[in-house]
């Protein structure tokens, strides 16, 4: 899940668009999916909006673990911590979409999902960036909640002064749990009827949930993936990765993403269609919540 780091960048994941929504057939055998109406939060005014950003002192909450001058910036969360903090929690990125992928429209009614974002002990100013990359593009009757999982980090703080955000609920373990059991927490109080795992420090990009959901709402069984764009652990910039990619192992069994063949590039008509891979990251995709549950959660 975390190979990048071997070419000195960090694996921030940028969600992006449908040029590659990988996906994967489980099975073929049929699930009772309740179909009741959906829930469908109302976007709030920008006075609205400004009153719950104002309810949240992000000075505050960034000061109080910011790096210190003399101290290692790369000690602590194994990237440059001091342009982090530098940067911005509501910094812009570049559109890196294929143009085609600008021109799809999606249907109105997509199920409203539930983000579950899971850390440790992580960097103030990433977990912020990703929450807020999160609520500023992404359509707001879209997110039915947004749950961090603290796995126990050693200051509480980091996750319940977060709850001030819209949508966002905090979830602290009680002790250590790993990542997948706390991943699993969240989702079983998760209130949506779709789950969109992130890590908590990526960006989400333009556009980035809709094509996701569309493809879970066309057929309930697909775990849908997004292309994963890089951003640099030094500079932090952010980094177009490929789009013509899916998920396989090297011969020591670590995953890794593989370039398609010539012959299933060329058979691809359409730059936004999805492909189909036998594997994907595991912390980054969206799933039917009912299906998850059905087919054992992470086991």
């Amino acid at each position: 899940m975390r190979r990048l780091t071997r070419r000195l960048v960090l694996p921030v994941f940028g969600v992006l668009w449908i040029t590659v929504l990988l996906f994967f057939w489980v099975t073929k055998r049929k699930l009772e999916v309740p179909t009741g109406p959906e829930v469908q939060t109302p976007k709030p005014s920008d006075a609205d909006w400004d009153d719950l950003w104002d309810q949240f002192d992000e000075r505050r909450y960034l000061n109080a673990k910011k790096w210190r001058v003399g101290d290692d910036p790369y000690k602590l969360y194994a990237f440059n911590q001091r342009e982090s903090e530098r940067i911005s929690s509501n910094r812009a990125i570049p559109d890196t979409r294929h143009l085609r992928c600008t021109l799809l429209v999606y249907c109105t009614d997509l199920p409203p999902t539930s983000i579950i974002i899971t850390f440790h002990n992580e960097a103030r100013s990433t977990l912020l960036r990703t929450i807020r990359s999160v609520l500023n593009r992404t359509p707001m009757h879209l997110i039915r909640e947004i749950i961090l999982v603290d796995d126990f980090s050693n200051d509480p703080d980091d996750c319940k002064q977060l709850i001030r955000l819209p949508k966002v609920k905090c979830l602290r373990n009680n002790e250590r749990q790993g990542l997948v059991r706390s991943r699993i927490r969240g989702a079983d109080i998760a209130q949506g009827t779709t789950l969109t795992f992130l890590d908590s420090h990526c960006e989400v990009n333009r556009d980035w949930l809709q094509p996701l959901l569309h493809r879970v709402k066309e057929d309930y069984t697909r775990v849908v993936c997004p292309v994963i764009d890089i951003i640099n652990l030094d500079t932090f910039t952010y980094i177009e990765s490929a789009s013509e990619l899916r998920g396989g192992f090297d011969w020591s069994l670590h995953f890794q993403w593989e370039q398609l063949s010539p012959e299933q590039k060329a058979r691809r008509l359409d730059p936004t269609e999805p492909i189909r891979t036998p594997i994907i990251a595991g912390g980054l995709f969206v799933i039917d919540k009912a299906w998850f549950d059905y087919l054992g959660k992470y086991d």
